[in-house]
Formats: structure tokens, C-alpha cells, sequence
């Protein structure tokens, strides 16, 4: 597994093998379709504002599956306590990585709620665009 740095400075092993990885982008690539075709569609058929706002859900998803993927860290594996192995198995993380591998996943929470909430309010802002 390789260790990558955070930005906060906390250095965390993955938690998740290559095809997790890889399962986790294809999940933020639909959401961010999905987002977007919300978006675009709220617009075409001028839906109100509260309709739009809607698109945090799809972009959530989104956030969540790209920024675990890019941090190669499963929120869910880390509450766990467990690594992801290739074939989708699991195996016990060592407690002095666990820590680590906690503190990363309650910064991809944060940060896929932030992206969420953007999302959301750049939707709603469309309402008022004519």
C-alpha cells in the first residue's frame, strides 16, 4: 500500500486497494453527471430555486467518490478499522495506522459536504439567472 501526505500534515496509508480506488471514481463521475444533468434540466424547465438545491445530493455523492479515491482512503473502511485488499476482502489495519486513517476520513467528510453545499448554492444562484 503506498503512504501518501495530507495536507494538515497527517500521513496516512491507504485503506483501499487500486479497484476500490477505481470504484470510487466511477461512483464521482455519475454523481457529477447526475449533478449536472440536475442542473441543466431545473434550468431548461425553470424550476424553482428549492428544486435546484436538490443537486446536493448528486454532488455529494460525487465529492465523496472522487476525494476518497483521490486520498485513497474509504471513510466506511477507516470507521471499520479495516483495509480494503484488491479482491474487495478486508483485512485488520494495525491500530497505529488507524488513527491516521480516521483523521483523513473526517476531512473527506468535511470537504464532501463543502463541495456539496457549493454545488448547491451555485444551483440555487441559477434561479435568478435569466
Amino acid at each position: 500500500m503506498s503512504v501518501m501526505s495530507m495536507p494538515e500534515g497527517v500521513v496516512c496509508e491507504a485503506n483501499i486497494a487500486p479497484e476500490g480506488i477505481r470504484r470510487r471514481t466511477q461512483v464521482g463521475v455519475v454523481g457529477l453527471v447526475l449533478a449536472l444533468a440536475g442542473v441543466a434540466g431545473a434550468m431548461a424547465v425553470g424550476a424553482a430555486w428549492y428544486w435546484r438545491a436538490l443537486v446536493f445530493i448528486p454532488a455529494g455523492l460525487s465529492a465523496f467518490g472522487f476525494i476518497q479515491a483521490r486520498r485513497r482512503t474509504c471513510v466506511a473502511r477507516a470507521a471499520e478499522g479495516v483495509i480494503e485488499l484488491g479482491d474487495f476482502s478486508r483485512k485488520a489495519q494495525p491500530p497505529e495506522k488507524l488513527a491516521a486513517s480516521r483523521r483523513v476520513a473526517k476531512t473527506i467528510q468535511r470537504d464532501a459536504l463543502l463541495v456539496a453545499v457549493g454545488a448547491a448554492a451555485l444551483a440555487v444562484a441559477t434561479a435568478w439567472v435569466r
